[in-house]
């Protein structure tokens, strides 16, 4: 139950700060680019590797964090936090920002380098 809240409280924050939200549901019948395919369950996550640069952004995300705050958190570049979110969608192999907050919320032990 603590799980689904944190995932509506995440969606609320996302929109609270201007960014878009397209529930996954919806997007199941929209078509995608052969390169990129959405996983099945989250059983087909265990090769993701993300990289420590790539988990402190993530966790700024779900927190609810617009990029111009990550970037000034983390003495970046909004271009390099963008190119950073653009990185964990793909090797996520999610549709977009809230899907990956999402998929963070629902694998609370990522951790730098280790398989998710």
């Amino acid at each position: 139950m603590r799980t689904e809240m944190d995932r509506w409280l995440s969606v609320l924050r996302l929109l609270v700060w201007g960014e878009r939200y397209v529930p996954a549901d919806l997007m199941n019948g929209v078509s995608e680019s052969p390169s990129r395919t959405r996983p099945a369950s989250a059983d087909t996550f265990h090769d993701v590797r993300l990289t420590a640069r790539q988990c402190d952004v993530l966790r700024a995300a779900a927190a609810g964090k617009q990029n111009k705050i990550i970037a000034e958190d983390l003495g970046l570049s909004q271009h390099t936090v963008k190119l950073h979110m653009h990185h964990i969608i793909t090797k996520l192999g999610v549709s977009n920002r809230t899907e990956a907050t999402l998929w963070y919320l629902s694998n609370p032990n990522v951790t730098p380098g280790r398989k998710s």
